[in-house]
């Protein structure tokens, strides 16, 4: 088990360096499917060993096409991200294995609908990281702060911004100081207007959607 262990740890490990190499020889295609394999190898590695049931995958199903729905029905407003809020109270309630995976689904099935080309792989990259960042803080942690969280909503739609960046730079203008000038004062607006979309839909929203979620986890069991 040990030997597996360590086997899947260097795969993984190998699948980021390669990605890294790609993407910084300027091949951002196969860098960018690397980062998307990435994501689903950090998930597996997580649920090792654990048995999920029919109803757990139906869970996270379910939250994923909301959230994909979400986002869909919010796409003429400017990046205001209902996804990232369907995110952030999964991962609180059931921990950061199970916010990556909704991350990770709802960004490709949305873009289904909204388009699908290079860009899908770090957005289900940074949407899988908000996951694991909101699971660490919420449901390892167990910070119950009200006001964290709404922080938390606020930072990680500015980061979400900023770790997209980097795909606009490496496809297009190159990673120069006037590049990254260039690109993250241009994204600023935007990527407020995330963050403080995140901040209304938890403020609003959050306490109902995870009251939901918690009878689900108490009732059946799962994703314990």
């Amino acid at each position: 088990m040990a030997e597996k262990k360590a086997l899947w740890r260097v795969f993984t490990v190998f699948c980021g360096g390669l990605a890294v190499f790609f993407v910084a020889r300027g091949l951002f295609m196969p860098g960018a499917y690397l980062m998307m394999l990435l994501c689903f190898l950090l998930f597996m590695s997580g649920f090792e060993g654990k048995r999920i049931s029919t109803e757990e995958m139906v869970l996270i199903s379910a939250l994923s096409a909301a959230a994909a729905a979400g986002r869909v029905l919010f796409a003429a407003v400017p990046s205001v991200q209902p996804l990232s809020f369907f995110v952030i109270c999964a991962a609180s309630v059931f921990g950061g294995q199970t916010g990556m995976m909704v991350g990770v689904l709802a960004a490709f099935a949305s873009n289904l609908f909204l388009g699908q080309g290079p860009w899908t792989p770090w957005q289900m990259l940074s949407w899988g990281l908000m996951g694991l960042a909101a699971g660490f803080l919420f449901h390892r942690l167990k910070i119950k702060s009200r006001f964290a969280k709404l922080f938390f909503g606020l930072a990680s739609g500015i980061l979400f911004g900023w770790l997209m960046n980097l795909w606009y730079l490496i496809s297009f203008v190159g990673a120069t100081a006037s590049g990254f000038w260039l690109a993250y004062s241009q994204s600023a607006y935007m990527d407020l207007m995330h963050g403080l979309g995140n901040v209304f839909f938890l403020f609003f929203f959050a306490g109902r959607l995870e009251k939901i979620l918690l009878r689900a986890k108490t009732k059946y069991g799962i994703l314990r």
